[in-house]
């Protein structure tokens, strides 16, 4: 969709730089634990979970257990998963390329990581209005819990066989 024909709370709540910033702070909590970057076939994933109100709400802020126990825990439908995936990843996209262009999120260039997802020494500004109970203070939040819960499960096969779809 052009982005002139997107409703104005869309085009608010998901243009490119905000999902950068989400995408970034889930690859760098990832980085923290594999040095190696975050999968490019797990990128798809973060924002379904983190913009999605209800979904991001049943993420804990300090999480006790793991991302296979969250998932059964929730039992998301993999059909709605599936949808939420599908409509968010224009946006995804339009993010990435956003983070590749200002420099902040790059691929890997070791042969040990030619296709995953890393951030750079760029920092991004975050808006002063970003109080600590505000709405993009939570998805970011929760953006680095996922980007922990992946490195922890370290697999791409089975975090996309733990939600029941395929890439």
């Amino acid at each position: 969709m052009r982005w002139e024909q997107r409703p104005v709370e869309i085009a608010n709540l998901l243009n490119p730089p905000f999902c950068a910033i989400l995408l970034h702070e889930a690859i760098h909590a990832y980085e923290q634990k594999d040095s190696r970057g975050l999968s490019f076939l797990l990128i798809n994933l973060i924002l379904p979970f983190v913009v999605h109100t209800k979904t991001r709400r049943t993420i804990s802020s300090r999480p006790n257990y793991s991302f296979i126990d969250w998932v059964g825990r929730q039992k998301i439908p993999s059909q709605v998963l599936a949808s939420h995936i599908h409509q968010l990843t224009p946006f995804t996209m339009e993010g990435l390329v956003w983070g590749l262009d200002e420099d902040v999120i790059r691929f890997g260039d070791r042969k040990d990581s030619y296709s995953n997802l890393m951030t750079t020494e760029k920092t991004l500004q975050i808006d002063a209005s970003w109080t600590r109970s505000s709405t993009p203070t939570d998805c970011r939040n929760k953006a680095r819990i996922i980007g922990n819960w992946f490195a922890e499960v370290a697999d791409v096969t089975t975090i996309y066989r733990t939600l029941g779809i395929r890439p």
